[in-house]
């Protein structure tokens, strides 16, 4: 009993004791947070300009026709809609020469569907796969609606195939198409809308897309052996024929499918010095949604500085660098391209803000954007910019 007495007497004492301490730790702490100078700086070295630039400081701007260069793109597209009627061809090759007609045990062609649109909810949609017969009529990097008839060729119907988005189908050929493409004549595969699949459209990779890109299988047997291979396709293209006029004055316009290319010069006050450093510049420009056609829920495409050498050219955007790649939503009505380092750059060279916008191969060919020019009947819809610098005292 006396040993717990005392224990107890003496944790009395020692928890005044902590009590105590913990007090002056705190009186201390505080001590020293009102010792620590502070500094004050009264007058800042720079100053910030904003600088609000309208469509009178747009020079010109104007959308002109290139070669729509289709045979780089991610995507084949299958449809016929309001807009558009499109088909795609393909084509294999490299085929083994060890291969015999009789000894193919199967030929099997395999493609990947992206998304589907239509003006139903069917989950999935029918399409025509053919073989063209006849000497090669087509190539990627050249054929388009203008130069191309599939009505004109000799072309089989194979079968009826129907697709589901994001879907694998798997498509039995006849064998002999193996050694028909090899030892003859090899005008490839075409893939056509159905006439009674009108508001549809199918989207498939390409040969662009990597691991989802057309497949054809052969098995096979050779001295014995049951041998497989796969053949990655060497060409394919879209073949597109837009219904729709979407030229209009006071709009500009992007396409990767018509090949549409926006060039911008806007003209930077003379107030601005080449040592000022750009904190913020944003270019606003406002969507015509009666013209605009967004088949991917996303459209991107890239804005770059080009010299007085590049100005409205129509050929290849060599040599170009730190283009800005802008996306734009399927329900956005304004987009605002990001120019703050092509800015800078323009602003350091003395020179004029002469931009180039291009779409991405990423964005769907059958897309459309349109966009309201400098010149727009709508003054409230014009291009502007806003540009806000800052500048030492």
């Amino acid at each position: 009993m006396n040993g717990k007495k005392w224990q107890m007497n003496l944790q009395q004492p020692l928890n005044k004791i902590l009590i105590w301490l913990s007090f002056m730790v705190i009186f201390i702490l505080i001590g020293c947070e009102e010792k620590v100078p502070e500094y004050v700086l009264e007058d800042s070295p720079v100053e910030f300009m904003k600088i609000d630039l309208g469509p009178e400081s747009i020079i010109e701007d104007t959308t002109i026709e290139v070669d729509a260069s289709l045979g780089g793109s991610y995507y084949l597209f299958i449809g016929d809609d309001e807009n558009i009627n499109s088909y795609a061809l393909l084509r294999f090759s490299d085929f083994l020469d060890d291969v015999d007609a009789d000894s193919i045990l199967g030929l099997k062609l395999v493609l990947y569907t992206s998304s589907l649109w239509a003006d139903t909810t069917q989950d999935s949609l029918p399409f025509i796969l053919s073989v063209i017969k006849g000497e090669e009529s087509w190539g990627e990097d050249s054929t388009c609606y203008d130069n191309f008839s599939l009505e004109e060729s000799d072309y089989e119907r194979i079968d009826t195939v129907f697709a589901g988005s994001s879907d694998t189908i798997y498509i039995e050929l006849e064998d002999s198409l193996y050694t028909y493409w090899r030892d003859g004549s090899n005008n490839g595969l075409a893939l056509l809308p159905l006439d009674s699949s009108e508001g549809t459209m199918i989207t498939m990779y390409s040969s662009e897309s990597g691991n989802t890109k057309p497949k054809l299988f052969v098995e096979y047997i050779n001295d014995g052996d049951t041998l497989s291979h796969v053949h990655y396709c060497s060409e394919d293209i879209s073949i597109l024929k837009f219904k729709r006029d979407f030229k209009r004055r006071g709009i500009l316009n992007l396409s990767r499918g018509l090949g549409y290319r926006t060039y911008i010069l806007i003209d930077l006050p003379d107030s601005i010095k080449d040592s000022d450093i750009v904190a913020k510049c944003e270019l606003k420009l406002n969507i015509d949604s009666s013209k605009t056609v967004n088949y991917g829920g996303y459209f991107s495409f890239y804005t770059a500085y080009v010299d007085t050498g590049m100005w409205l050219d129509s050929g290849e955007l060599s040599g170009i660098s730190n283009a800005k790649l802008t996306s734009v939503g399927k329900s956005d009505s304004v987009i605002v391209v990001d120019l703050k380092q092509i800015t800078q750059n323009v602003i350091e060279k003395k020179d004029s803000l002469r931009l180039v916008m291009w779409v991405s191969p990423y964005t769907p060919d059958v897309s459309v954007l349109s966009i309201f020019n400098a010149k727009s009947e709508f003054a409230q819809l014009r291009p502007s910019v806003e540009l806000i610098i800052m500048r030492e005292k």
